[in-house]
């Protein structure tokens, strides 16, 4: 046997193995007609993997002469070929393998205690192989909650379903989702639903699981509601009731009250029907649901709540802001159109906003917050709260805050019949056209600093402080403080 078999076995285990006392171990991967052999050594096998110490010591094998016969035909042969290759030189050989091997790799690491092999998997599927994440994600994310140990793939997925909860909610087979996944699910506050719908869901996953309920709860009877109870216990403690609205909660709350705790519901009716009753138990704040954006992805969210509330980067905290926002769609020039004609009729006169540009060929997404209407009369608007920002796409530490200076409110934005947004006198500033190539631009004037790097290829009039771009899309958000917050 070649040396580099011992590589990243102990030097004790090594002496064993050249002294022979360790016998010869032949594993039988795949099943028939496919079946491949494979030559290995007890004691190398049993050095690696506590799978094969257990197995190699009871009765789990057939031994014939001084020779150990062990067979694994759920595992391929290919795959258990990586497998061996690990257990001999201490690498996971499984970069040039496509997504599915690695996945099989993966699930024959868990089986065989291999817990290296099994990290580097992981951390390689997250990594290089997202969007067969996604298209395999009814099979995979119920292997990987099914398998306790993979946990870096769990969150990956909770991540997602969390940002869009239509892949679970929405499929097909949401109504056999394990309730372990439901109740983790429960419990995050950033799943980007309405608590009446996430309230929607779990009703129908619970009266899937009992098809003999009668659709309406009026016709249960205490047996029923018991029953129910039982189907629903993991998940009830972690919806938040004080965030349903009032008329929701009189509709679909009410009927199944008998699956709710008794004294956290007398709670619940003093504070739906009465007007200045305060809840008694103990509340969770609102869900920090996603922007509903092609632009910006959720991470982007929370600092840019904490600037609209006053915060300056270095005063971010991990605690949630206590004034919440709801982000509405107002338009999205992918879908309405890029003239500045149509930002004025859809966001004059809507209250506060948030403008997201995603800039023409250079990484950088920039926009503005506008705390007053937007107009078309050609004035400005005084403010002392707006504020305009950028980030290179994907790097949220690459953000660029620029409050509207003080003496300069008075210019912080302008309401202009021709041109879409602009704040200040120039700081940002969106053409007739914005898809234009430099239509649009950015300056320093108004505002604290520049946010927009200079574009390679892109004339920016011969001066450093005047930069033009133009938009690959944007979209501009109605900013609504959410009636729970203080």
């Amino acid at each position: 046997m070649a040396t580099k078999c011992y590589e990243g076995l102990s030097r004790d285990i090594a002496r064993l193995f050249i002294e022979e006392i360790s016998c010869d171990v032949i594993i039988q991967a795949g099943e028939e007609p496919h079946v491949k052999e494979f030559n290995a050594h007890s004691l190398i096998l049993q050095a690696r993997s506590p799978y094969f110490r257990v197995a190699l010591s009871a009765n789990w094998a057939r031994k014939e002469a001084n020779k150990i016969m062990y067979k694994k035909p759920n595992i391929l042969p290919e795959i258990l070929e990586i497998i061996m290759n690990y257990i001999y030189t201490g690498v996971v050989a499984i970069e040039d393998q496509g997504a599915a091997a690695v996945f099989d790799v993966l699930m024959a690491a868990d089986e065989l205690i291999l817990p290296e092999v099994q990290d580097h998997a992981e951390e390689h599927l997250i990594a290089n192989e997202s969007l067969w994440l996604q298209t395999n994600f009814s099979y995979v994310h119920k292997a990987a909650f099914r398998h306790q140990g993979f946990l870096k793939l769990q969150e990956y997925y909770l991540n997602m379903i969390c940002r869009k909860p239509s892949m679970l909610f929405e499929s097909e087979d949401f109504c056999s989702t394990d309730s372990d996944i439901l109740v983790m699910l429960s419990t995050r506050d950033d799943l980007d639903m309405e608590e009446i719908e996430l309230w929607d869901y779990l009703v129908k996953w619970g009266m899937a699981q009992c098809p003999s309920l009668a659709p309406d709860p009026a016709d249960w009877s205490e047996e029923d509601f018991t029953t129910f109870e039982s189907i629903m216990h993991g998940c009830i403690e972690h919806v938040r009731f004080f965030n349903i609205r009032s008329p929701d909660f009189y509709l679909k709350v009410m009927p199944l009250k008998k699956i709710v705790p008794t004294d956290l519901y007398k709670d619940l009716e003093r504070y739906h029907y009465k007007v200045t009753a305060r809840p008694r138990s103990h509340t969770k704040s609102p869900r920090h649901k996603t922007i509903k954006s092609n632009i910006l992805e959720q991470k982007y969210i929370k600092e840019i709540t904490n600037w609209i509330n006053g915060r300056d980067p270095g005063q971010t905290s991990e605690d949630p802001p206590t004034v919440q926002y709801d982000f509405r769609l107002l338009v999205r020039g992918s879908r309405d159109g890029f003239s500045s004609v149509t930002f004025h009729d859809r966001c004059d006169d809507q209250g506060a906003t948030l403008l997201i540009v995603k800039v023409q060929g250079s990484g950088q997404v920039i926009g503005g917050y506008n705390p007053v209407s937007w107009g078309s009369d050609n004035t400005w608007s005084y403010t002392k709260d707006s504020f305009i920002f950028s980030f290179i796409f994907g790097e949220i530490s690459s953000f660029m805050l620029s409050r509207v200076r003080t003496k300069q409110a008075e210019h912080a934005v302008y309401n202009s019949e021709v041109f879409g947004p602009c704040f200040g006198r120039g700081d940002l500033c969106m053409g007739k056209n914005f898809s234009e190539i430099s239509g649009s631009y950015a300056k320093t004037n108004d505002y604290e600093r520049k946010i927009l790097w200079s574009i390679p290829g892109v004339v920016n009039n011969n001066t450093d402080s005047n930069t033009r771009f133009s938009v690959e899309d944007y979209e501009v958000f109605q900013v609504v403080k959410k009636k729970n917050s203080k």
